[in-house]
């Protein structure tokens, strides 16, 4: 893991980050459709974590974090995600290391889940690593929109993804996706963006 510190001076965001600071903006939520019809017979949950993933670690606006030192960009970042607890009714989250060969990074995600997915800890693997967003899969049903609010000490300036149900469209299989941001490091129009990205990525997803 690598924390690139930004110079604000150079910084082509620094007047919207500064703005946004002044007027006490929180993250905003954007949700959007994502066709996944070409993912039938794909588990979805690993396979669109690989995709965000892939996603995030190409675009910086998705990789800028507020420290202690400074805003920074991380040079990668890894998913953390939730895994449901059907008895209970709770989630823990775990978190598998990105590997750009998809099955590779299916294989570890799998192991983890097995090692860890019946844990009720929080966090059963430990500290959890700081390179790493949030992503969490509500299967049960599918939404127009979803807001998380996030109130830290700094700016929480990473992204955090929710999935949702798919749901048949014609012959597509559409499901939402909604993303949480800070307008200080990102706008709409990223996240339009990322949309395209996840829809390029999907189409051309690795088959074995």
């Amino acid at each position: 893991m690598g924390l690139v510190p930004i110079d604000r001076t150079r910084w082509p965001r620094r007047a919207h980050y500064e703005w946004v600071q002044k007027t006490g903006q929180g993250p905003f939520a954007v949700t959007v459709p994502l066709d996944v019809t070409l993912l039938a017979g794909e588990p979805l949950y690993p396979a669109l974590l690989w995709l965000l993933t892939q996603g995030v670690n190409e675009m910086e606006a998705f990789r800028t974090v507020a420290t202690p030192e400074g805003l920074g960009i991380y040079d990668h970042m890894d998913p953390a995600y939730t895994v449901f607890h059907p008895q209970e009714k709770t989630f823990s989250v775990l978190w598998t290391p990105f590997h750009p060969d998809y099955q590779v990074f299916r294989a570890a995600y799998q192991r983890d889940v097995a090692a860890y997915g019946a844990s009720l800890e929080w966090m059963p693997q430990g500290v959890r690593p700081e390179n790493t967003f949030d992503v969490s899969m509500v299967p049960w049903m599918s939404f127009s929109a979803f807001h998380l609010a996030a109130t830290t000490e700094r700016p929480y300036l990473l992204p955090i993804f929710t999935l949702g149900k798919w749901v048949s469209q014609g012959e597509a299989r559409v499901l939402p996706l909604t993303v949480q941001i800070h307008p200080g490091v990102c706008d709409p129009f990223h996240v339009h963006q990322l949309q395209m990205q996840l829809q390029k990525g999907i189409a051309g997803f690795p088959r074995r």
